[in-house]
């Protein structure tokens, strides 16, 4: 029983109103397609589509269903977003050297912290060399390593 990917294959449908674009969508056939709507249907013993041969339409439960298929599987994305960025995410502090105007230090501080709200942020104007951590020089745009 794979119910996320019968899940995607109705939100889809759905989404494009026909099994042929949905089937295109997702790289199966339309019959594939069909089956697994069809499959889910049977497993909620409910239908969740009015089929004829021109049109689809939801029915009620089809609507609900829709209506939180579509956020789990958001959910889904979201936490393998973070679970696959997790490892590769920077953690600790970022040293930064910038000849900007104070200004823009603030404003690139902000953005620093709104992606990466648990590291660290330290701004210096002119550093020479900070021996052993990591140095972004904005003039060159470059991360070095030292």
């Amino acid at each position: 029983m794979n119910t996320a990917g019968d899940m995607q294959a109705f939100v889809q449908v759905v989404e494009h109103e026909s099994f042929s674009a949905a089937a295109t969508a997702l790289g199966l056939t339309p019959s594939a397609v069909s089956k697994l709507v069809s499959r889910l249907e049977s497993r909620l013993g409910v239908r969740l589509l009015h089929r004829s041969t021109r049109r689809l339409s939801l029915t009620s439960e089809g609507n609900t269903y829709f209506v939180r298929a579509c956020q789990i599987l958001s959910d889904i994305e979201d936490v393998e977003a973070e679970v696959v960025r997790s490892p590769a995410s920077p953690r600790g502090r970022l040293y930064v050297n910038t000849n900007n105007a104070p200004k823009w230090s603030i404003v690139w501080q902000y953005c620093f912290w709104k992606k990466f709200p648990r590291d660290r942020l330290t701004m210096t104007r002119n550093a020479k060399r900070l021996p052993g951590k990591i140095l972004y020089d904005e003039i060159f745009g470059r991360l070095t390593i030292r």
